[in-house]
């Protein structure tokens, strides 16, 4: 009991809720969610104006934002990035990605390294990939290629370092593939295929592993979720939601529960619900945001 307490009080309390696409022009706007005191506040205005875009933890706590459409900057499909300082509560821009990037994925490698995949760019569905590196905060090309061009999809990484990129869209369609990255021979190899399709969705790793797949369909809002197994390598049938949703955020509490809130529905932007694993159901939640569509959530 007492290295779970001192594991909680390792792991972050606040999350950063950031962006929008209710409209096609994105916003600057944030939010911030303290677990401690349930509470949600205002958070500092981003640089740029943006949804359908991506954000990562950096090592020092700090979240990179990047990439993401706004319909009235020039191209639309943005490469531009900024960083949000977690103690000065400030956004600073570092520059732009190599390629252009809307509804890609990113996740955090063991070597602190970002890695960035897929997306989407004036209707191609991208297969390449990029790094950031936060140490001199420089993007730089990865030889790696994803077997299918992908956008929407998530990137999750497991216990052994490599990472695995499930669903999305592609040539007008909805995927349940996944494919897994190896970090060292910088390749993807298929993955086992989810259970539903899934697009626009969230991906959490729970502190046992697992990761809870939620919501997204082909382009519409679902109350349907899905875990997978590393141990097993495997997809299983979760509970339903309270809410469909397509388009939400997901941040995971210090206490193992699961926060999801927003998506594409009326019925869903200013919702929250929580995931619970000890009874593997969804509670309803008395946390109330301003409407989010297409925002991400980072902790810090």
């Amino acid at each position: 009991m007492e290295m779970e307490e001192v594991e909680k009080r390792k792991m972050k309390t606040k999350a950063l809720i950031i962006g929008n696409l209710i409209d096609s022009n994105g916003c600057t706007s944030t939010l911030i969610y303290d677990y401690e005191n349930d509470s949600i506040t205002k958070g500092p205005e981003m640089i740029i104006a943006r949804g359908d875009h991506c954000s990562v933890t950096l090592p020092n706590d700090n979240i990179i934002v990047f990439g993401g459409y706004n319909k009235n900057i020039d191209g639309r499909y943005l490469s531009s990035c900024e960083v949000f300082d977690s103690k000065k509560l400030t956004f600073t821009e570092i520059g732009k990605m190599i390629e252009r990037r809307e509804k890609s994925a990113a996740v955090l490698l063991n070597n602190g390294i970002v890695f960035i995949i897929g997306g989407l760019d004036c209707y191609s569905y991208s297969k390449s990939c990029e790094y950031f590196n936060p140490y001199g905060n420089v993007f730089f090309q990865s030889s790696a290629k994803l077997r299918v061009g992908r956008t929407g999809h998530s990137a999750s990484l497991l216990g052994n370092g490599e990472v695995i990129v499930c669903g999305g869209y592609s040539e007008g369609n909805a995927l349940r593939t996944t494919e897994i990255f190896n970090p060292i021979t910088e390749t993807f190899y298929d993955g086992p295929s989810m259970i539903g399709l899934r697009f626009m969705h969230t991906a959490t790793t729970l502190l046992d592993g697992r990761i809870l797949f939620v919501g997204s369909g082909n382009t519409t809002s679902l109350k349907s979720t899905e875990f997978y197994d590393p141990k097993t390598n495997s997809f299983y049938i979760g509970p339903q939601l309270n809410v469909p949703r397509y388009g939400h955020f997901a941040i995971l509490l210090p206490d193992g529960k699961v926060l999801i809130g927003g998506g594409h529905s009326l019925e869903s932007r200013k919702t929250s619900e929580i995931f619970n694993p000890i009874n593997n159901s969804f509670e309803k939640s008395s946390i109330v945001f301003e409407e989010k569509y297409c925002a991400t959530a980072a902790l810090f």
